[in-house]
């Protein structure tokens, strides 16, 4: 497993450059943001994901194509004469999460999801997501010391989606409230009568940069050995 830290922080000409690999659709939805550090930030990402799967699939960034899987979670799909199959044994696994300054990048060889939220304002919104909690995990939040409380709501939150994405669904599509994940140091699936979580199926791991973000990746079967790196964009 590959995991990219990517900065979302370019400037007007270098989001110009790196745009220049996405496709009409994308460059389309980039110009809809009404910010243009949105805008920025979302080229970025973008363009940062096809660079990385460009090199995972031996094919340039400017071909690689996505298509929607079943649950709507975006998928490799085919890429000209250099076609990559959803599902086919050398079509790898992606997610993809931003918030703020940053994103992160995922790839692996079986279903996988990440989600990273910076903590800058945690102390402010935190109240704001308890209703997708189980109740176990309200009660472990409400538990904790007052001044943990925001960070043991993210880190449940960023367990969560991470989860819900390796699935292939999403907090819209299916009840959060039907498992639990922890919420101290060490991620884990606690207990689950989700229909596509079973327990003994999916693995957590903690992605954390103290006091500034938290996060988190999850796969199906055992954690494998994870590989980080730093992009760089060109002077």
């Amino acid at each position: 497993m590959d995991l990219w830290h990517v900065p979302l922080e370019i400037d007007e000409r270098l989001a110009d450059a790196a745009a220049r690999v996405l496709d009409d659709a994308e460059r389309a939805r980039a110009q809809r943001f009404a910010h243009p550090h949105d805008r920025r930030r979302w080229i970025a990402a973008r363009a940062a994901l096809r660079h990385i799967l460009g090199a995972a699939c031996s094919m340039p960034s400017d071909q690689v194509r996505f298509r929607l899987g079943e649950h709507g979670k975006p998928e490799l799909g085919q890429a000209g004469d250099a076609a990559v199959h959803p599902g086919a044994p050398d079509a790898p696994a992606f997610n993809l999460s931003h918030s703020g300054v940053l994103a992160l990048i995922v790839v692996c060889d079986r279903p996988v999801g990440v989600d990273l939220e910076l903590l800058e304002r945690a102390d402010e919104r935190h109240e704001d997501i308890q209703s997708v909690f189980s109740p176990a995990e309200r009660a472990a939040i409400a538990a904790a010391p007052l001044t943990q409380r925001p960070l043991a709501s993210y880190r449940c939150w960023t367990r969560k989606e991470a989860l819900l994405k390796a699935a292939g669904c999403g907090f819209a599509l299916d009840d959060t409230t039907r498992f639990t994940v922890s919420i101290d140091a060490q991620a884990k699936l606690l207990g689950s009568n989700h229909r596509r979580l079973a327990m003994g199926e999916w693995s957590l791991r903690a992605l954390e940069q103290p006091g500034t973000r938290t996060g988190a990746v999850a796969v199906r079967g055992a954690m494998p050995p994870c590989t980080e790196h730093h992009w760089h964009w060109p002077a």
